[in-house]
């Protein structure tokens, strides 16, 4: 998971996905030991490569967290090899601004030891009974009840307006290239 697998549907409310490294049937602690996703998003135990689970979701909701709160992910470095050491062996810097809940979630979340990381032991219930979220009602989310910001949606005078307002200088319109009943 990552802040791009979040979409936001018509509504506002927020959608997952792109589960396509999903698995089925992990249950215990070390059930996979695959490696796979985007660089910034791998948990410690999957960079060791010691066998994980289902706890690595859990680090990776925080890792989201993370990075929508302040704007990238929490150990990012343009030097991978960096990154990597740093996920697997630096303890997580959150931004003083961040609010005395907010920390102590993350911190909880992007625990190095997954056997105690937040939400090991009662999965999401565990997650959705912390302080930080304390004004959430959860019965209201899932039902799609809560009110969400008003989207912003572009002002589209036709349905047919010319792809130049879409598009603006990306395309050349006077192209070679240009196909018969096929380009703009």
């Amino acid at each position: 998971m990552k802040p791009a697998n979040v979409l936001i549907n018509e509504d506002g409310h927020c959608k997952l996905t792109d589960f396509g490294l999903s698995k089925e049937g992990i249950k215990d602690s070390y059930s996979t030991y695959s490696f796979c996703g985007s660089v910034a998003y791998l948990a410690p135990e999957v960079l060791r490569r010691e066998g994980h689970s289902k706890n690595v979701d859990w680090y990776l909701l925080g890792v989201c967290l993370y990075e929508l709160l302040f704007g990238e992910p929490p150990f990012y470095s343009e030097d991978t090899t960096k990154m990597h050491n740093d996920i697997v062996h630096t303890e997580v810097k959150i931004p003083k601004e961040a609010s005395k809940n907010c920390k102590d979630l993350l911190k909880k979340l992007l625990c190095k030891d997954p056997r105690k990381r937040l939400g090991t032991k009662k999965g999401a219930s565990e997650i959705r009974k912390h302080k930080f979220f304390k004004n959430i009602n959860w019965d209201e989310v899932l039902n799609k009840q809560i009110e969400v910001p008003p989207a912003r949606k572009p002002e589209i005078k036709s349905k047919n307006y010319p792809p130049s307002e879409v598009f603006g200088d990306y395309l050349d319109f006077e192209s070679e290239y240009n196909m018969d009943n096929w380009s703009f």
